[in-house]
């Protein structure tokens, strides 16, 4: 038997050809292998910096066709025909008197050669559709000399079964060939240097040739494979192939399994399994591994039908999600040299019993989830062997590495703990400890802990109590974001709490109010806290930034030596009925003063006063809208802007109504135009915008708002409309006559006065 196995019964290794003269260029393969891939795949391994490299590598392919395409148009010659001997009849153009551009093929059948040359030049492109709907072809070969080949150019052709591109041809693009169902052989263009999963956008191909130039294969381009054998060129200096898989030069690591077997022998020389490399291939039961391999790559085996596996003696890494979805995997052994097993290894397999070898220096959590796996108690069936210099694994299935001077907790690997306490003797928590745990609802640590790593509880939703203990000096960004924690205290000791350290879940999504609602810190701390139910960090020029509120109190007032507030502090918070804060504050995190309720008074302090102005007070309507743009005037700004505050102020005003058309929610006229007055009085800060639109609820609603404010026997609004130039000797008798319908004598009257002091009017209207 084979050093490394996977499965049952296999087929014989196929030898190829290697060339012994031509040494791998590493630069050549920046997307090319598993694990070391710049393709922008679901599962987020790749760099954004490789991603975009590569986006704009084909970016710049496409318009350097797009270029080609329109100097072409530019410069070409009439519609002309040529009919070969076969009677296919060839509809050209010539471009710049230089070369030949294919237009349309018809009257053709059978195999199809495109001429190479026609009027003694050489033919350098197809145009889009130029071989299309060609019901009777079964072949077509492109000449060598063709460089460009247009959209849709083969389409349609339902016979044709096998297709020859040229060797000068870079590009390929899959839709050449839609809907050719019967196409079955395809030999890729020889220049061309990137293939992906498209090439399978062609569903029945059963063998590819690939050219000299391939260099990069992205994983998991052939998932959708239902080939039976494929070839790449000899001269190629970057790939080889036995004609199933594809391998490096060297032959040192299986790009792909290219063909869709029941099972396969990998080359003795082989060391590296790439990313993907037989992923998705779901009657894949076996794979025999050479013991000279060391590496499998992320997803090499994933959701394929592998039943068991031997780790080959060489093997020092396992990849994420390398047999993840493997439903009949059952057996899993693991050699001595292993040193690293990645996140979700063995996660959705059918494992009951997993023994780690004490060579380990790295396990990732969770490393087998949803599986027979038994982690803690005496009936553990996941094991770390005896003797590790390294690591430990206790009988909670937690997962220690041993220091000089203590522990550092790295995972809990039980991910149904209700309850988890750390051992005796742990200094440090890794950071993503004991991240994502949904069902821990406590965690106990042990005196001596002095570093809470980064994301070590985050994601923990059930989690509700942890003691920080005396002596913890750190305690790292997002330690217990998105948990359920009530309450929490700081000990002396802390010194740092780090970014989004305590926002936890509802206060994170502001759906609900958060649950954090009590913070104390001990006496003698001297970087944190409590004052006016938040929690403070102070630093040393004085100011200080709030970290969390935790109060539920109706009335907030934000210290005045404040002036940052950190990422999700108020958001959520549903409880705030009056707002004291100041403009000082400079620095506003992602919705760090993000509200979910109405805010009766919001007072703002300026730092310098702005048109003699040194506070604000500012009071929106009383309706959903104006929840929102409170909500949008503190939660887009990176800092405490009056300007922001006051444009939204003057949005609800303007419109006045609810969101729902349906709900009877607005504010009426008459206030409406009380709260439009007193900011036209006073327009600081207001905007070319809000005043016109204010100007025009005034105007289109003089004679209704006169009406209003005599019912409300209101001459202020009078004085005011009369003040600011609404009120005219133009429109005064009808308000007049409209302000009589209420019956009100004495505005009726006042109105009148208004009109002979300030219009020029001395007569008496008897009918009023």
């Amino acid at each position: 038997m084979a050093d490394g196995l996977l499965g049952i019964p296999h087929i014989a290794y196929a030898k190829a050809q290697v060339n012994r003269n031509k040494s791998l260029d590493v630069s050549k393969l920046d997307v090319s292998f598993g694990g070391f891939t710049s393709m922008p795949l679901n599962d987020g391994m790749a760099t954004r910096e490789q991603v975009l490299s590569t986006e704009a590598r084909i970016r710049e392919r496409r318009e350097a066709a797009l270029r080609a395409q329109a100097l072409q148009d530019a410069c070409t010659s009439d519609s002309r025909h040529f009919v070969d001997d076969a009677g296919t009849d060839w509809e050209y153009v010539v471009l710049s008197g230089s070369s030949i551009r294919i237009e349309r093929c018809s009257h053709a059948e059978g195999e199809v050669a495109i001429p190479d040359s026609i009027e003694g030049l050489p033919v350098h492109s197809l145009a889009p559709d130029a071989c299309s709907s060609l019901e009777d072809v079964t072949s077509i070969v492109v000449p060598e000399e063709v460089q460009f080949i247009g959209g849709c150019a083969f389409r349609f052709c339902k016979r044709l079964e096998c297709v020859v591109l040229p060797r000068n041809l870079a590009t390929f693009e899959s839709d050449w060939f839609r809907g050719c169902p019967s196409l079955s052989r395809l030999h890729m263009p020889g220049l061309l240097e990137e293939v992906g999963p498209s090439l399978f956008d062609i569903p029945h191909l059963e063998y590819v040739e690939f050219g000299a130039a391939l260099s990069r294969v992205e994983p998991g381009t052939f998932q959708k494979s239902r080939l039976i054998g494929i070839s790449i060129d000899p001269e190629n200096p970057w790939l080889q192939t036995d004609g199933a898989a594809i391998y490096s030069k060297d032959a040192k690591t299986l790009v792909a399994l290219a063909c869709p077997l029941p099972s396969y022998a990998v080359a003795p020389s082989c060391t590296t399994i790439a990313r993907k490399a037989f992923s998705s291939f779901c009657n894949l039961v076996q794979v025999e591994l050479p013991s000279s391999v060391e590496v499998i790559g992320p997803y090499a085996f994933a959701r394929t039908a592998v039943r068991i596996f031997e780790a080959p003696s060489a093997l020092r890494e396992i990849g994420e999600r390398a047999f993840f979805a493997c439903a009949s995997l059952e057996s899993v052994s693991l050699n001595e040299k292993l040193q690293v097993i990645e996140a979700d290894a063995f996660s959705n397999s059918d494992i009951s019993t997993l023994r780690i070898p004490n060579s380990i220096v790295e396990i990732g959590y969770p490393v087998a989830a949803r599986t027979k796996l038994v982690y803690a108690g005496e009936g553990a069936t996941f094991t770390l062997e005896p003797g590790s210099e390294r690591l430990m694994l206790d009988e909670s299935g937690a997962l220690y590495e041993l220091q000089g001077d203590g522990m550092k907790l790295l995972c809990l690997f039980d991910s149904e703990a209700k309850r988890f306490e750390t051992a005796e003797g742990t200094t440090e928590v890794a950071p993503g400890a004991l991240l994502n745990h949904a069902e821990l609802e406590e965690v106990v640590l042990p005196e001596g802990v002095r570093i809470i790593g980064a994301a070590a509880c985050k994601g923990c939703r059930a989690l509700r109590r942890i003691a920080i203990p005396e002596g913890v000096v750190e305690m790292g960004s997002e330690a217990l974001m998105d948990t359920a924690l009530e309450s929490l205290h700081i000990p002396a000791s802390l010194e740092k709490i780090g970014e989004n350290a305590l926002v936890t879940y509802n206060a994170h999504n502001g759906k609900r109010q958060p649950t954090l609602r009590e913070v104390t810190v001990a006496q003698g701390n001297a970087r944190y806290e409590e004052k006016n139910g938040m929690l403070l960090e102070k630093w040393s020029n004085g100011k200080a930034r709030v970290v969390v509120n935790t109060d539920s109190r109706e009335c907030v007032r934000i210290p005045e030596e404040v002036v940052a507030i950190a990422p999700y502090a108020f958001n959520g918070d549903r409880s705030i009925r009056e707002l004291y804060l100041s403009n000082r504050i400079k620095l506003v995190g992602m919705r760090g003063l993000a509200f979910q309720c109405f805010i009766e008074l919001i007072h703002i302090d300026l730092e310098e006063p702005i048109e003699d102005h040194t506070s604000f007070d500012v009071r929106f309507p009383e309706i959903d809208r104006s929840v929102k743009q409170i909500e949008l005037a503190f939660s887009v700004p990176d800092h405490v802007s009056v300007e922001a505050i006051l444009d939204h102020y003057d949005g609800s005003i303007v419109s006045g109504s609810s969101y729902d058309a349906m709900v009877d929610g607005g504010i009426g006229l008459y206030d409406q135009s009380k709260m439009i007055i007193a900011r036209l009085k006073d327009p600081v800060l207001m905007t070319p915008s809000n005043r016109s639109m204010c100007d025009r609820v005034m105007r289109s609603n003089l004679v209704d708002i006169i009406v209003q404010a005599a019912r409300h026997d209101d001459r202020q609004v009078v004085d005011d409309m009369l003040d600011l130039g609404y009120l005219t000797k133009d429109n005064i008798d009808i308000v007049v006559e409209r302000a009589g319908d209420v019956q009100d004598a004495a505005m009726t009257g006042y109105l009148l006065e208004v009109k002979r002091r300030f219009f020029g009017s001395q007569l008496m209207d008897f009918d009023l």
